[in-house]
């Protein structure tokens, strides 16, 4: 995954998984980090919730300075994952009715 312009490779510990609806996992190491992914199905389309929770290190003004400044940049690389998901599944979604 590239997050905050950086390659980022973790293992994780899924805690969560309902097929269709939702999943979350938990970073095994360090510096950790928890993310839920919530589907529903709407008329038009899927609506996809996402929150990404991290450990930060430090004093709470390092902490505080560290949320500022990441915070736009990691916005910018979830939309752009969040558009590639969404060609995707819209394409298999797409197959799975032509096939059918």
């Amino acid at each position: 995954m590239n997050l905050g312009g950086k390659k980022v490779e973790s293992q994780a510990i899924i805690s969560r998984y309902h097929p269709n609806h939702a999943i979350s996992w938990v970073s095994a190491g360090k510096p950790k980090v928890r993310e839920d992914w919530r589907l529903e199905q709407k008329p038009n389309g899927t609506l996809v919730g996402f929150t990404l929770a991290r450990e930060v290190e430090g004093w709470v003004i390092g902490r505080m300075l560290h949320k500022i400044t990441r915070q736009k940049k990691i916005e910018h690389d979830l939309d752009r994952m969040l558009a590639q998901l969404k060609v995707l599944i819209e394409g298999v979604n797409r197959n799975q009715m032509v096939g059918d």
